[in-house]
């Protein structure tokens, strides 16, 4: 029986570490969020493409949200559908945990592809950081 309850609070432990209980300003920030897509970092920093794995649809904004670990993320740039582009520069540290600002997109909702991002700093320990991106419709 101990053991069970063990498996199921690690398990409650895992799915929130990761990202999937939403973005923390969602409720001082309402409208519809979805996952876009989770990309597990790099320990020695560098850059990464998350490739979006959210169903087809449109998005007015997006957050970043760092779990396990603390990084910093230097910049991301957002692709569109329409093959444009949004460079944001973040120069943000984050502890395990914590989400960035509110990143809209000029022009109104588009349709997100995939998005490249820049970072460094990440604390060493026995399970790397994860970022996951979630997007508001």
């Amino acid at each position: 029986m101990i053991r069970l309850v063990r498996l199921v609070v690690g398990g409650l432990f895992t799915f929130m570490a990761i990202g999937l209980s939403g973005p923390v300003s969602a409720a001082a920030d309402p409208g519809t969020w979805e996952r876009l897509g989770v990309q597990q970092v790099n320990a020695n920093g560098g850059q990464d493409v998350l490739t979006v794995t959210a169903a087809d649809g449109r998005f007015e904004a997006l957050q970043i949200r760092v779990a396990r670990s603390a990084m910093d993320i230097y910049s991301l740039r957002v692709h569109f559908g329409d093959g444009t582009m949004q460079d944001v520069d973040m120069q943000q540290s984050f502890s395990a945990g914590a989400s960035s600002r509110l990143i809209e997109f000029p022009g109104g909702k588009k349709i997100v592809e995939k998005i490249d991002f820049k970072y460094g700093n990440v604390e060493q320990g026995r399970r790397p950081a994860r970022l996951a991106v979630w997007g508001r419709r």
